[in-house]
Formats: C-alpha cells, structure tokens, sequence
C-alpha cells in the first residue's frame, strides 16, 4: 500500500493536477458510453489527476446532445466528450453535424465485444435456430439493443444479411434510456439483446441470460460465450471508445487534454479498469485517433446505406 501510494504521488508530481474537468456524455445512464465516463472520472480521482471532476449527460436526441457538448466547450473549464461507435451510426440516421462537433479528436482509449444474448429460458437454444428463426419470421424476433445506426443495430443487420433476411424487415428497438438490454428481456418486451459484454455480462454469469455468440476473434479466459465465427457466421464487430475535446478548443487546450488522457492509460487504476470490464486496450492518441474516425464515418455510411437502413 504505502509503494502504491508513493507510485500515486509520484505520477502527480511529475504533471501537476488538472484544476477541474467536466465529462460529457451525449447519452443517459445506463449505456456503454456512461460506463466509460464512470470509469474514467473513478481512475482520474483515484490518481490524483484532476482536482474536480463533474459529469454531465445528455439523455436527448443526438442533435440536441451534441449542441450541450458545444455549449458546454464554450465555458472556461476543460471539457471532454466520452463516445464511441455507436453515437456515429445513429448521428447519421439522424442528420447530426457530426464533421463539426467531432473535428477535435484526442484518443480511442478501448474496444469492447457485443454479445447477442437470450432468456435462460428461452426456446432460442443456438445462433443457429435464431438465424432459422429470422428467415422464416424475421419480425417475430424482437431485438433491442443501442440506438438505431449504432453498432449494436449494425449487428443484428449484417446477422440478418448473411442469413439472406432484408435488414430493414428487422424488428430492432432501442433500449429505453436508463435502462440495459438485459432489462427488455426480463419484462418481455424483447426476445434478443445485443450490448457490449460489459453491459451483459453479470446477467450472463448470474444465469438470467444466455450469450449465444459474441465478437471477439477468439473465446474470451473466464467467458464462456462462443464466437460469431465458431458458429459459421463472419461478424467481428466491436465497439470503441474514445475522448474529443470541443471543436472551438485552443492548441494549448488540446494538449493538455491528450497529456492527460496518456498519463490515465499508463496507470494501474485504468488497467483494472480494462480487465473488470473486459475491455481491450486500443489506445490511440491524436492525429492518428482522426484518421480513424474520418475512416469510421466513411464505413459507417457505406454499411447503413449497404442495409438499407439510411
């Protein structure tokens, strides 16, 4: 305890302190954005980097979130936005100036695999039979997942694609805000979620849900979930994560957001914080972050409008 301490006090000294930092999440509680807003905001107080932290959602349309996250950058306090895929596909859909409130990218700090998950007790046994299940009635299975265009509904589309079922015959809802997908399953208002394996995952080892494929490229130690490729399907789609400052945020603004954000990755509170949530470490600082969210935006709309869904 007292190395640990030392280590702790050490990083401080060597940067001092950000005065004070307010997250931005464009989204409610309960999604993968805010848990890793949570996240990020307990290991920047457990290491001593920001003296005063605050954290403010947006449980609104994108459009509407995305004009706060402006507002807020407007103020004299450092702002950060915490997003990831899911707000790109779903902005889109929803005609959000996307180029302009994301054209100040500071890092892709993680990526997290889906999970598509059924009832204990559901006549879905298999990837297989669900697959079936959309052919012959592609309406009868209700999805629910993160909002529509995010990588969750991407998802269920390419699975309904591959399996020769027109995307838009899909019956895919968005989770009510503050709520898990889980959570549509237990009330039966869905019969299949699909959310990040850290949103899913207590309920899966609980045994109140069963994981028929998840993402990854291979099984994940201590997951027993199989992968979408073990069952003949070829979907590796994940989510990720990552940190923007507000457009309008000076040269000088902008770097001393990226340092902050480098010295968080290095420390061992974010590292647990990698391993408790299953998350891969995708760190990837600025200007290599915006060629990949410029690449992501392109692909994006190429993949809903390949679906029929823009």
């Amino acid at each position: 305890m007292v190395a640990r301490g030392a280590a702790r006090a050490q990083t401080a000294a060597s940067s001092p302190a950000l005065e004070r930092l307010t997250l931005f999440v464009p989204t409610s509680l309960g999604g993968g954005a805010a848990r890793c807003a949570t996240a990020i905001g307990d290991a920047l107080r457990a290491e001593g980097l920001v003296r005063q932290l605050d954290t403010v959602y947006a449980p609104t349309e994108i459009s509407a979130a995305l004009a706060r996250f402006l507002e807020l950058g407007r103020g004299p306090d450092d702002v950060i936005m915490v997003m990831g895929a899911s707000l790109i596909g779903a902005g889109i859909l929803q005609r959000a100036p996307l180029e302009l409130v994301l054209r100040t990218p500071i890092a892709r700090l993680a990526f997290e695999h889906l999970v598509l998950a059924v009832a204990w007790n559901s006549d879905i046994d298999t990837l297989k039979e669900l697959t079936i299940g959309l052919k012959l009635e592609p309406a009868t299975i209700r999805f629910v997942g993160g909002a529509r265009g995010g990588v969750e509904h991407l998802l269920v589309a390419d699975l309904a694609s591959q399996s020769g079922v027109e995307p838009q015959r899909l019956a895919y809802e968005p989770r009510p805000p503050g709520e898990t997908s889980g959570a549509q399953i237990f009330s039966g208002q869905a019969s299949c979620a699909v959310g990040g394996l850290s949103e899913l995952q207590l309920d899966i080892s609980l045994g109140r849900l069963r994981g028929l494929a998840i993402s990854s490229s291979q099984r994940l130690p201590g997951v027993n979930i199989p992968t979408f490729g073990e069952m003949g399907v070829d979907i590796r789609l994940d989510n990720w994560r990552g940190i923007f400052a507000p457009p309008e945020a000076p040269p000088e603004q902008r770097q001393r957001l990226a340092g902050l954000i480098a010295r968080l990755i290095q420390t061992p509170s974010w590292r647990a914080t990698l391993f408790q949530h299953n998350w891969m470490s995708a760190y990837l600082p600025m200007p290599a972050f915006g060629d990949f969210v410029t690449a992501t935006l392109a692909q994006t709309r190429r993949q809903l409008a390949e679906f029929g869904l823009s």
